[in-house]
């Protein structure tokens, strides 16, 4: 998982605390956190659109009871403002290259996208009920270093810096938001400062630029100084078609303002990956060290 408080400067961090623990139906495992705590961010999930089909009832425990047990201590705590992370994928498949704006209706299509609308729908709950400020951030397609090892970005670089196939699925003409890890940690901490909206408000928070996956191989290869060996593989049951962030919303109610392009963002990552894997002497199975794999062509 990402580390807010990495991407984010010190002096900015200074004064929040970054926790880990299980979130499950014994509350006990987070309470020793909440005292004193006035602002929470959960950012907190199982994560994974296709891989969710294959187990719903884990996504819908970890993901939706996880966010109520948050929810129901941090009412009890008096906690004042809860920021969560939602996701980009409850809107489905319902437009072709328009932007997501957040009044359209999600459409779900995988239990993972079903989890986030329904922790924005108890999020919303505990608002009414108890009145505490909630706040929801939809995000599109986080990237970066120390980012997730089973998403696209980190697989293509992985294997074309190692100069092993990738697996490209579809045509290539499905895109996504790219959003630069730093991008959506300066929204977490614009939502919890500003305490904006109406207490049960969400936001689009991504790049607000659409790139295909042919776009974005290309990139990574730029970046890599290296070319992609592609094999072709179906389109995957759960993945939407596409992502595209309009943050209209979340630049006038919370002052968002990405700043990192994707192809700063990709050579940042290709970077902080070489020197991960030489920090810690990989040697590939084939043989072939690190140090020779990880330079640039």
């Amino acid at each position: 998982a990402f580390n807010a408080a990495d991407a984010i400067a010190p002096k900015q961090f200074s004064s929040h605390n970054s926790y880990d623990a299980e979130l499950n139906a014994n509350k006990q495992d987070t309470t020793q956190f909440w005292n004193p705590c006035h602002r929470v961010a959960h950012l907190a999930a199982r994560a994974g659109a296709s891989e969710s089909l294959a187990m719903p009832e884990e996504y819908v425990q970890s993901n939706v009871g996880g966010t109520a047990v948050l929810l129901d201590i941090a009412c009890q705590r008096g906690v004042r403002d809860f920021v969560y992370a939602s996701s980009s994928s409850l809107y489905g498949d319902m437009t072709n290259g328009t932007a997501f704006v957040e009044t359209m209706a999600p459409e779900p299509i995988s239990p993972y996208a079903a989890t986030k609308l329904a922790t924005e729908q108890l999020a919303a709950m505990y608002h009414r009920l108890h009145g505490i400020h909630t706040t929801g951030l939809r995000f599109f397609t986080v990237y970066g270093p120390r980012g997730r090892r089973d998403m696209a970005p980190f697989l293509f670089i992985d294997s074309i810096v190692r100069g092993r196939a990738i697996k490209r699925f579809g045509d290539g003409s499905s895109y996504r938001d790219y959003s630069y890890v730093s991008d959506i940690a300066d929204g977490v901490m614009l939502a919890l400062d500003k305490r904006a909206g109406t207490g049960l408000s969400v936001y689009n928070v991504g790049h607000g630029k659409a790139t295909t996956l042919n776009e974005f191989i290309a990139v990574v290869e730029n970046a890599a100084g290296k070319t992609a060996v592609i094999t072709q593989g179906d389109e995957r049951k759960g993945d939407v078609r596409g992502t595209f962030a309009d943050i209209g919303k979340a630049r006038a109610e919370l002052g968002y303002a990405p700043k990192v392009r994707l192809a700063d963002g990709l050579k940042r990552t290709v970077d902080a990956y070489r020197t991960e894997r030489m920090q810690q002497h990989v040697i590939d199975s084939d043989g072939e060290d690190c140090e020779q794999s990880c330079k640039g062509a």
